[in-house]
């Protein structure tokens, strides 16, 4: 997994977003682009939920093409009047739509959640319980895909909003973030997700019991990330800030 930065681990900061244009993106090589299957966990908190249908955007990859694979919160009259986590995936011209809708989110509240791929079909946890998979657009079909079934030219992978047709789009996130994870090729178990989700408090990486699979770690603000980059404390996928600033780390 690496060297841990640092004699201790400590969990201070985080990232803040503040939904109007500040995101961090990378353009250069991803580990997990020809990925099929894999699962990210993160702790999130937004700032707002909705009063009426709309969407703001965690994370996702697009092409310049329109493949595109995105993960945010969303209202939406499908799903009725609550605010859920919800993802968005758009190959070889067919758009299908999911939320998680076991958990209705709060404002200025910590959640962690997973969100992952077994290569046939998606799952997702919030706060260790396991989501209700609600398919909101599209043919039928809990179809899985991943970043490596979206084939297109000039992957771009953003944190904080998403890419369509090579262009950065709307829907910027609102809300804090904090300890990106991701695990490379499966899902997480569901005695794994209870071990990172750790009764609330986020555990160092390297003490879990998978911790030699764990491909990406972004911090957000501890160890050694700048004023201008994010820093993958296990790999090589650093995101570099656009629009933001050291500022934008906070206490947790």
């Amino acid at each position: 997994m690496g060297t841990l930065i640092g004699s201790t681990f400590r969990n201070a900061l985080c990232a803040d977003f503040n939904g109007t244009d500040e995101y961090m993106s990378r353009t250069g090589t991803l580990s997990f682009r020809s990925d099929t299957a894999g699962a990210w966990s993160m702790w999130v908190r937004i700032d707002n939920t909705f009063a009426a249908d709309g969407v703001r955007f965690i994370m996702g990859l697009g092409t310049s093409g329109t493949n595109r694979l995105i993960f945010g919160v969303r209202r939406i009259a499908t799903t009725g009047s609550s605010t859920y986590f919800t993802w968005v995936t758009t190959r070889g011209g067919v758009t299908r739509g999911y939320s998680a809708t076991t958990t209705a989110l709060a404002a200025n509240t910590w959640y962690h959640v997973v969100f992952q791929s077994s290569g046939t079909a998606y799952s997702c946890s919030v706060n260790g319980t396991s989501q209700t998979v609600t398919q909101w657009t599209g043919t039928a079909g809990n179809t899985g895909d991943w970043f490596g079934d979206h084939t297109g030219t000039s992957p771009w992978f953003t944190v904080g909003t998403h890419t369509q047709s090579g262009s950065v789009g709307a829907n910027f996130f609102e809300g804090r973030m904090d300890e990106f994870l991701y695990l490379p090729g499966r899902v997480f178990t569901a005695g794994e997700v209870t071990e990172i989700y750790n009764a609330g408090v986020p555990k160092n990486p390297h003490k879990l019991s998978f911790a030699s699979d764990v491909d990406v770690w972004w911090r957000f603000g501890d160890s050694r990330d700048s004023g201008t980059t994010v820093y993958d404390e296990i790999g090589s996928n650093d995101l570099a800030m656009v629009n933001m600033d050291a500022s934008n780390y906070v206490a947790v």
